[in-house]
């Protein structure tokens, strides 16, 4: 790095990684608030395909429910508990240089936990932003302003999803813990 000096504790295995899950979760976010956003001005434009659905337009918003239940409850179930099995099963670039200095990490150390709060992650923000896809969707379809509080719900809860290093520590020292009991 040219010999500049680097901030203090930005250069462990945890920041690092850290960094590339927030980049990811930033394309996300911005995707999702941007698609949003330009659906929103058609609609405001009065463009848009305002199909008269009436009270059926309504389902959209089932997607809140459904995304959060996804996202909170299936996501942890369906999320592996082995660190090991997630860093070894990488196929992409990202993922590969994210989890590349995995091997060899002591259980005491959060990054060690790291495979498993990524692999959530990528579960539970996927689910968010897809579900706030529909609900921008079901805006640009029914240009009910109903609709647009469905989908800013689930940014909220995308935004809620930023990772962070308090986050993974206190995940680490969950999954410490059940591992212990277990």
């Amino acid at each position: 790095m040219g010999g500049k000096p680097q901030p203090a504790g930005f250069r462990d295995k945890l920041d690092r990684a850290l960094w590339a899950l927030k980049a990811i979760w930033f394309g996300l976010f911005a995707n999702g608030l941007i698609l949003l956003c330009t659906l929103a001005a058609i609609i405001m434009s009065g463009g848009g395909v305002n199909a008269n659905l009436g009270e059926v337009g309504y389902l959209f918003l089932l997607a809140v429910p459904l995304g959060l239940l996804g996202a909170y409850v299936i996501a942890p179930v369906a999320t592996t508990k082995d660190p090991a099995t997630v860093a070894r099963a990488t196929g992409t670039k990202r993922t590969k240089a994210m989890f590349a200095e995995w091997e060899g990490t002591n259980p005491d150390d959060p990054f060690y936990w790291f495979p498993i709060y990524a692999s959530g992650f990528f579960i539970r923000a996927s689910i968010l932003e897809g579900a706030a896809i529909i609900c921008a969707v079901g805006l640009f379809v029914t240009a009910n302003w109903v609709v647009l509080g469905g989908a800013a719900v689930m940014l909220a809860a995308l935004a809620a999803q930023m990772p962070s290093r308090a986050a993974a520590e206190a995940f680490a020292e969950e999954a410490r813990t059940r591992a212990a009991n277990t």
